[in-house]
This record gives structure tokens, C-alpha cells and sequence, in this order.
């Protein structure tokens, strides 16, 4: 469900029973009795501020906010044609074509365009053939995905050329070259990632360029890795507000080299993965990580 606390309170039918005695941003706390409450804490934010000094559930499922999409207490809005834009702020960006990147001219050729989206929930899900893209409002701020069902034409490219997805971004500008993670109107844009069906992470980059005065961003792999992928292959290039549960995740023929080191991390998705195994070329180990925002405990409390 798009709502956490109507989902909790409907698979925890004997806490719904309980008077709600406090809500916080991170929290929602149940009175047991005169003198014992009982509180449950989630990593991303479950409750927002209302203009009325009111704590309310947040709610991600998309409704119509003047011509676009977003949801109370959230500042991201989405649009059907995949137009994403920060509230109050003046970042915004909009991926609409695929392609191969060559990676010695830097030159972008396309060779699908994403269509307009439909609204599902708390998603916008465009579909063409073997390309999804969904987008999906968060708690956090933005899922966006694209999806490859099976091995795409287009792609008989040269050797070392990219696979890509071409976003124009306005409200940030960088140099030409490639881009790590950054910063925008108070989110941070983490590494992209690549994975396919069993979970094996390609080396997914960002390239910066400006052409015709308009900012790119060009996030993909290398086509040659599709060679050994397990569809459905998927892009993840998302953005945060604020960093909630994850994993990290370490890849490498040698167990010693995947369990000690780190190849990517999630702090985006709606799941957390734990453990190891061989897929016939690498060893994958997966470490998750929790977290549990306490403020709303009172100082004087007994915590049992």
C-alpha cells in the first residue's frame, strides 16, 4: 500500500485496537496502558507536518496537484511525459530517450523515445515494446526505473559503446565528463545502478554534456555486458531526501575480494537483501543496514 501507517495498522489488527498516543515524523507510538506505550520506527519517514501543526500519514499514492502529480507533504512532482520537478525548488528533469552513448565522441544516438505514462497508484509506468519506465513517488523522493524485458535492437554498437538513458535536467549545471553523485534543492542523487535478474551489478556511470545550451545527463552500461545478462535487466537512477534502511553490495570472482569490498549501495528500494552466493562468475555478498529514528522517545522514559 502507498500508505505505511494504513498498511501497519491493517496487518496489526490488535495494535489498530490501541489509542494512538503520539506520531512523529519516523514513529507512531500506541498506548498500552496509564503508564506504558509502545512505539514502532521505520527508516523512512512514515508521518509529514501539516499546516496545521498536525502530524498526518504520509500517503505516496499520486493524486492531481494543478497539472501535475504528487502527494501531501511531498515535495516531488511528476508529470506523465516523466517531467520530475522539486517543489519550491528549481531543479527538474526529464528522461524521455534511450540510445547508444559512444564513448569517444561522447555522442548520443537514439533509438527508442519513451512514451506518456498512466497513472497506477503511487506509480507513472510508460511501456514500449521491451522498455518500461516507472517512476514511483517515495517517501524519500523518487524511484525511477527503466526496465528491459529482453535484448533490445538498436544495440549492434561499436565496441565499448553505451547503453543509455538521456535525461535534460535544468536547475544544476556540471562540466562535460562524468558525474559521481550530487546534490539538488535538498536531495542527493546517489550513484546510478545496473542489475539484472540474478542480481548482477554492471558498471553503471553518469555523463555530463551540454549540447545546444540544454544539460544532459547520460546514465547507462556498457552494451557488451547485456552479452551475459539475465532479463529483465534494470536502470535505477533515483534521488533521496533523506537516506533510510539499505544494503551494500560486494561483487568479484574472489569470495575474499566480494565479502570485504563494496561494489554499489541501496538506500532507495522498498527491500534490503542479505547474503552470498555463486552465480557461476562472481561471488555476491550483500550487507543491509537499519535505521531507527528515536527522537520521539521522551528523555525521561524507561525503555523496556
Amino acid at each position: 500500500m502507498a500508505n505505511w501507517i494504513a498498511d501497519f495498522l491493517t496487518r496489526n489488527p490488535d495494535m489498530a485496537a490501541l489509542p494512538i498516543a503520539l506520531r512523529a515524523k519516523h514513529s507512531i507510538h500506541f498506548k498500552l496502558n496509564a503508564r506504558e506505550n509502545i512505539g514502532q520506527f521505520v527508516g523512512a519517514p512514515c508521518h509529514f507536518l501539516d499546516t496545521d501543526g498536525l502530524w498526518k500519514p504520509l500517503d505516496t499514492k499520486l493524486i492531481a496537484i494543478g497539472s501535475e502529480y504528487g502527494a501531501p507533504g511531498l515535495r516531488t512532482r511528476l508529470s506523465k511525459n516523466g517531467l520530475v520537478r522539486v517543489d519550491g525548488g528549481t531543479y527538474s528533469h526529464i528522461s524521455t530517450r534511450i540510445g547508444i552513448l559512444n564513448p569517444t565522441t561522447k555522442v548520443f544516438s537514439a533509438i527508442k523515445t519513451i512514451p506518456n505514462g498512466l497513472i497506477s497508484d503511487d506509480q507513472i509506468i510508460a511501456e514500449s515494446g521491451v522498455w518500461k519506465r516507472v517512476l514511483t513517488l517515495t517517501e524519500t523522493g523518487l524511484r525511477e526505473e527503466i526496465v528491459i524485458s529482453a535484448l533490445p535492437t538498436g544495440t549492434g554498437a561499436g565496441a565499448g559503446d553505451w547503453l543509455v538513458l538521456e535525461t535534460a535536467i535544468s536547475g544544476v549545471s556540471f562540466p562535460d565528463g562524468w558525474l559521481a553523485d550530487f546534490s539538488a534543492d535538498g536531495f542527493m542523487f546517489p550513484p546510478p545502478r545496473t542489475s539484472d535478474a540474478n542480481g548482477n551489478e554492471a558498471p553503471c556511470k553518469r555523463y555530463a554534456r551540454t549540447v545546444g545550451g540544454i544539460q544532459y545527463i547520460y546514465t547507462g552500461f556498457p552494451v557488451s555486458w547485456l552479452a551475459d545478462a539475465v532479463y529483465p535487466v534494470t536502470i535505477d537512477p533515483d534521488y533521496l531526501g533523506d537516506t533510510a534502511d539499505g544494503y551494500i553490495n560486494g561483487l568479484d570472482p574472489t569470495y575474499a575480494t566480494a565479502h570485504s569490498t563494496s561494489l554499489a549501495f541501496d538506500i532507495g528500494n522498498t527491500t534490503v537483501r542479505i547474503g552470498q552466493f555463486w552465480n557461476g562468475t562472481n561471488y555476491l555478498a550483500w550487507r543491509s543496514f537499519l535505521k531507527f529514528a528515536t527522537a520521539s522517545i521522551p528523555d525521561d522514559s524507561s525503555v523496556t
